[in-house]
């Protein structure tokens, strides 16, 4: 049976990132794993710190979770409301985890 509730990796990972925890967010992920944002793969622990550090810092924001969606056992879509000083100043992200064993194997942003 698949759960009803955003998966605990999922979660921690929301709100460390919103603590701006860099180095608690890294330690989610696998170490193999693949992150997906503004048309930028980034694979592997290493490229998901710089990631952490430049793209993903780069504006100040406040975040809102909308709603989410779990399509199967090891997947997770969180829909996310961005308020803050980047271009545009709101903007609207999906964000799909792939997970297993309390690790996020990947995250699509779009």
């Amino acid at each position: 049976m698949r759960p009803s509730i955003i998966p605990g990796v999922v979660q921690t990972y929301l709100d460390r990132l919103g603590n701006k925890d860099t180095e608690g967010v890294l330690e989610l992920f696998t170490e193999d794993a693949v992150v997906v944002d503004e048309s930028q793969t980034h694979t592997g622990k290493s490229a998901i710190r710089n990631w952490l550090s430049g793209t993903a810092s780069e504006y100040t924001y406040t975040s809102s979770q909308t709603g989410y969606e779990l399509p199967a056992d090891d997947t997770c879509v969180v829909h996310i409301h961005l308020s803050g000083n980047f271009p545009g100043g709101e903007a609207d992200l999906t964000s799909t985890f792939t997970h297993a064993d309390g690790r996020i194997m990947q995250l699509k942003n779009r």
